[in-house]
């Protein structure tokens, strides 16, 4: 009996919310640096925003690994923080529809004390 080889399973593509990548508005994701490159400096850029629907938060981008999707930025919850969080956790909550991607946010310059210092020039 002749054994039949069994195909390929076929490539399934990732929805683009699995990528974190598709958080970040594309024209922004070549400037913003990798995480830990912005911690001597006294004024940071915020890249993208990502903005929670019903309780108000927004997650500013400083600093991202796309492959992992680890995050570094300015938290606006019920403290403004900066801080780490997951962009693969929040790709998980845009699938249901918790949060999206501000697509009419500019990218920032602000300091540590959350004080904006310049947005000009920043358009890519």
């Amino acid at each position: 009996m002749a054994t039949r080889k069994r195909p390929a399973p076929a490539k399934v593509k990732p929805h683009p919310c699995q990528d974190v990548r598709f958080l970040i508005p594309a024209r922004h994701l070549p400037f913003i640096p990798a995480l830990g490159v912005t911690a001597e400096r006294a004024t940071i850029t915020l890249y993208a925003a990502i903005r929670h629907i019903r309780s108000g938060w927004v997650w500013f981008v400083a600093e991202v690994d796309p492959a992992t999707g680890a995050a570094f930025g300015w938290v606006h919850g019920h403290e403004d923080e900066w801080g780490d969080f997951d962009l693969k956790e929040l790709a998980e909550m845009q699938k249901k529809g918790e949060v999206f991607t501000d697509l009419a946010f500019s990218p920032m310059i602000v300091d540590y004390d959350f004080n904006i210092q310049d947005n000009g020039g920043l358009e890519q």
